[in-house]
């Protein structure tokens, strides 16, 4: 069975400290080693990078008689020790519980790799792979950021604040635009799911800043924001649904109408998963957005979407093919409880009872309770709930303007296949539709292996030169003002 937490579309993660610190020396004996084998001895150090930035080593130590002691280091965070307060290891399995942190991490024995493969949970969930380490993380290369932060910039760009979709809320954002009076064709990006900021920071891929820099090179003006609640926007961001940050983004075409330097018939819309199901609603209810592309947009119903999103995961992470296929089976009836859900109450009462039987038919869990805590948390909170009862398909059916969606064939959270399947037959009565599997790509338009998460930090590349050409060439072509 799959532990049914929280993946989201786009992956963005913040370790929060909190100040704590101690010393590798003053580890708690905390465990008991059940039957590991010699592989998975885990006496010594564990590293791996959380969000391509974040690294972290796990400090273990073996006393005689058997007990493990350990604590987790932030590198990138002041090397602060944080102690780990419980360990579970067999011979596949390890978990441990980070109480200064309110994080955990689960995680499976990948032989092939030799390293542990799992998810740390932290509020949110962040694929996070521990191999043998000696103490040194290297800071990955990032090659198409460095050459942009390197190069004199060849447009402008400019600071931004304008009111968002609610009462009180301010957006803060970059314009950048091509050097002129303009007015300009423009496009406004709209991030995936996550506490994301302008730049779309996904496993320390600056994603939006690639896009933009590669479009405003093309002679279009781009402007990208942060979220409500995020860095310097303002609003609540844990209490929003996909609705507010819909309300967000026509909030932004709005901004952009009253600015003298942009085109008021060439504003489109560019969304990155589940900025690719907030883009159509957009699109559908406001006449002045002309376009929009959707990269790995989903359009299949969210409960659906995220089911299917685990088991490939998994399957790609090294799951038994017999765990993967359960927990899909579990999470398709869990997730389907919690969409038809009246409230947050009654989803958490009936996704506990589902859990329950799971796990008494199963048998998988050495530690049940903190997991399904865990797990439930972070299921039936607003978004969640918004997001697995939400079927893309019928606001799909109502565009009228060009639309390009993109997927990688390797995506595993918005699968290519299934998706753009349901995407053909969605915009089947639209006439200005353009659809394209791009062959070896993830869900960040990376050339990848797999296709899972664990791999987007390790990949140099922000974001594939094929993607980009497609992006561009199609914006252009649809950004040509029709006076």
């Amino acid at each position: 069975m799959s532990v049914p937490f929280k993946i989201p579309f786009i992956l963005v993660f913040a370790l929060q400290l909190g100040g704590v610190q101690t010393s590798a020396a003053e580890l708690t004996q905390n465990t008991k080693v059940e039957a590991a084998s010699v592989s998975q001895n885990m006496a010594g150090d564990w590293g791996g990078t959380l969000a391509g930035t974040l690294r972290l080593i796990l400090h273990v130590k073996k006393s005689p008689s058997g007990e493990y002691a350990s604590v987790l280091e932030s590198v990138d965070q002041g090397h602060a020790m944080i102690p780990v307060d419980s360990m579970n290891v067999t011979s596949e399995h390890l978990d441990f519980i980070v109480n200064a942190v309110h994080g955990s991490f689960d995680a499976t024995w990948n032989a092939k790799t030799k390293a542990w493969v799992g998810t740390w949970k932290q509020d949110q969930a962040m694929p996070l792979t521990l191999a043998r380490s000696n103490g040194i993380i290297p800071k990955l290369s990032r090659p198409q950021e460095d050459a942009i932060d390197a190069a004199p910039s060849a447009y402008a760009q400019q600071i931004v604040t304008f009111d968002g979709g609610s009462a009180g809320v301010k957006l803060a954002g970059t314009f950048s635009a091509p050097k002129g009076a303009g007015p300009f064709s423009t496009v406004i990006f709209i991030a995936g799911s996550g506490p994301h900021t302008r730049e779309e920071v996904v496993a320390g891929h600056r994603f939006f800043y690639v896009l933009a820099d590669y479009l405003n090179k093309r002679g279009i003006a781009v402007l990208r924001y942060d979220k409500r609640g995020v860095a310097q926007s303002s609003g609540d961001y844990k209490s929003a649904t996909s609705a507010e940050f819909i309300s967000d983004a026509a909030a932004a075409v709005r901004y952009l109408l009253s600015r003298a330097d942009v085109d008021p018939k060439r504003i489109g819309l560019l969304g990155h998963s589940e900025g690719g199901l907030i883009a159509p609603v957009v699109a559908a209810h406001d006449p002045q957005v002309s376009f929009i592309v959707l990269l790995a947009g989903p359009a299949i119903p969210g409960d659906k979407l995220l089911a299917e999103q685990i088991y490939l995961i998994e399957k790609a992470s090294g799951v038994p093919a017999e765990r993967a296929v359960i927990g899909r089976e579990v999470n398709e009836e869990l997730f389907k409880a919690i969409a038809e859900s009246k409230n947050e109450s009654e989803a958490k009462l009936m996704a506990a009872t589902i859990f329950d039987k799971a796990v008494e038919e199963h048998k998988i869990f050495g530690n049940a309770e903190q997991i399904k805590a865990t797990a439930l948390s972070g299921l039936t909170t607003p978004w969640m709930r918004y997001f697995l009862s939400y079927d893309p398909v019928p606001v799909l059916r109502q565009i009228k303007v060009p639309v390009l969606a993109l997927n990688g064939s390797l995506d595993l959270q918005v699968p290519a296949k299934s998706n753009l399947a349901a995407m053909r037959l969605a915009l089947s009565e639209n006439k200005e539709v353009t659809i394209k599997e791009l062959a070896h790509l993830n869900h960040l338009f990376q050339v990848a292996n797999t296709g899972a998460p664990a791999e987007y930090a390790q990949i140099e590349e922000t974001m594939n030169s094929e993607a980009l050409n497609v992006i561009g060439e199609w914006v252009s072509d649809h950004a040509k003002s029709k006076r």
